[in-house]
């Protein structure tokens, strides 16, 4: 969801009915692509 200060990542948790794969994932995506609050590790850069 995003960072905190320190650098440490806030997580966001999408559930869902079994079977809902698809949307969770369509969901999670839309979040990531509206926010732009993801960023790449320091460590993999």
């Amino acid at each position: 969801m995003g960072y905190k200060k320190s650098g440490e990542p806030i997580s966001l948790t999408f559930i869902g009915l079994p079977m809902a794969e698809r949307k969770l994932l369509t969901m999670g995506y839309a979040f990531e692509q509206l926010t732009k609050a993801r960023k790449m590790p320091e460590k993999y850069q």
